[in-house]
């Protein structure tokens, strides 16, 4: 299944303010451009809605377990 660029960087854009941390430039600098540019790339690969739905929700639990490891950081 073939996924316009725009909807999948829309879609992780959502995942991140979601979870609240878009403007957080601490976290922001623990994202690599290499691993969102690594889900970008399997999001485009998906050959179906269930994988496509199933990476983006690594990708939010990848996000969610950044921030905590920052808070414990911070504590």
């Amino acid at each position: 299944m073939k996924i316009i660029n725009d909807i999948v960087a829309m879609d992780m854009i959502h995942i991140i303010d979601d979870v609240n941390i878009l403007y957080d430039v601490d976290v922001r600098k623990m994202l690599v451009l290499e691993t969102v540019q690594a889900y970008k790339r399997n999001l485009e690969r998906a050959e179906n809605l269930k994988e496509y739905n199933d990476i983006l929700s690594d990708f939010r639990n990848m996000l969610v377990d950044v921030i905590e490891a920052q808070k414990k950081c911070n504590e």
